[in-house]
């Protein structure tokens, strides 16, 4: 064999060599992470609404009653135990508390608002929107309940004959509750949420 035959040979056999080795390299040349998985824990509010049941005498018992008190006879003048109230469970995010109000029973019964705790967001015949709005409104029940009564007495008017109080049977004063985040958000825009939840909750024309 000539020595130019035996280097071409030998050149022939460096590049095999060369690119087994190159090849080798790249099938071991890989990574790879553990997945990486991001949990999230989601908040809630959870928000009851209810009454005191009251004795046979129209007092007020530790008895709680979340459907809704049937009253004994009315007449003219009385006034009644009612204290709607709306607790804000323990571990809620803070948010903001909407009552609506909505009295069917029209001039014949009247009730107070405390109106260093509730603000007044909307009104319309025989039906009041209410927003709790104690300090900066918001309620945080982060470590305990927060119960926030709406008011404590429904009064009958005085003023109602025979044919008025007639008139009332089958006619009530429903309350609802409705609570909003309150972070991340405005309480402008919670308002007007809870004015979009009254329309539609509403049960006056």
């Amino acid at each position: 064999m000539t020595t130019t035959k035996k280097l071409v040979i030998a050149v022939i056999a460096l590049s095999l060599a060369l690119i087994c080795a190159i090849g080798g390299t790249l099938a071991f040349l890989v990574a790879e992470t553990k997945p990486v998985t991001n949990t999230f824990t989601y908040g809630e509010i959870s928000i009851s609404l209810w009454e005191n049941v009251l004795d046979e005498n129209g007092n007020v018992t530790d008895e709680k009653n979340y459907v809704g008190i049937e009253y004994g006879k009315i007449v003219p003048g009385d006034v009644v135990n009612k204290n709607p109230t709306v607790t804000v469970s323990e571990g809620s995010e803070p948010c903001y508390v909407y009552v609506l109000i909505e009295n069917q029973l029209g001039e014949a019964a009247s009730y107070d608002i405390d109106a260093s705790k509730w603000e007044e967001i909307g009104e319309s015949e025989n039906q009041r929107r209410s927003r709790y709005s104690v300090g900066d409104g918001i309620v945080n029940a982060a470590d305990a309940d927060k119960n926030l009564e709406v008011f404590g007495t429904l009064v009958f008017s005085s003023d109602l004959d025979k044919n008025a109080i007639g008139a009332l049977v089958g006619k009530n004063v429903v309350i609802s509750a409705y609570a909003h985040q309150a972070d991340n958000t405005t309480v402008d825009f919670a308002n007007e949420a809870a004015i979009e939840w009254a329309k539609v909750q509403s049960t006056l024309a």
